[in-house]
């Protein structure tokens, strides 16, 4: 889809991924932004300040003394700003998909000192974007029970993670990251791999 928008797609090998970014960083030109992999910017600062703000509304609209924000990372960045911007009573929590947290305390240094988001503990290792029953069977019950259609990479295991790891007392508030565009050829991949197990 961002192909047929005149996205130009440049491969770049992955141990000169981060000197490859700070070099297109420093071009100048006209019309040109650059954003990094996942969103990894500060000037995405701007822009999860305006959900926090929406979010400490509501919380205080809906009178909760305090509240978990719940979302699923790729690079962390939007857990990183939210955990900044959201008032002292609103704790944000994240499962680390792409890399472990290592990887993620890494990501998020690189454009803050902290304080981080909590990172969810997860008992399993998981290969990122690979089709798991359990993904597929979450992705189903949210769908049954909420009837609101859920991406089938991020979101499974944050859900799976927070009912894990958040009491069922706490005001939970999940954030929808969106990406269920590529639910059509996820669905494909279970289809497959459930053909195979036959």
């Amino acid at each position: 889809l961002a192909i047929k928008e005149g996205m130009v797609v440049h491969e770049v090998p992955h141990e000169s991924f981060q000197e490859t970014i700070k070099q297109l960083k420093t071009l100048r030109e006209g019309g040109t932004l650059i954003i990094s992999q996942g969103g990894a910017d500060a000037i995405a600062k701007e822009g999860v300040r305006q959900l926090a703000e929406e979010i400490n509304a509501w919380k205080k609209e809906k009178q909760l003394d305090s509240l978990c924000v719940v979302l699923p990372s790729g690079t962390g960045t939007t857990a990183l700003y939210l955990n900044e911007a959201l008032d002292d009573e609103t704790t944000v929590y994240t499962s680390v998909l792409v890399g472990d947290e290592s990887y993620q305390l890494e990501q998020w240094k690189r454009l803050s000192e902290g304080p981080y988001p909590h990172i969810f503990k997860s008992e399993k290792r998981y290969k990122f974007a690979k089709p798991y029953d359990e993904y597929l069977q979450m992705h189903q019950e949210l769908q049954d029970s909420t009837g609101i259609t859920f991406d089938l990479i991020y979101a499974p295991r944050t859900w799976i993670e927070m009912c894990k790891n958040i009491d069922d007392n706490e005001n939970v508030l999940y954030i929808h990251t969106g990406g269920i565009s590529g639910n059509k050829t996820m669905l494909e991949r279970y289809r497959y791999k459930r053909d195979r197990q036959r």
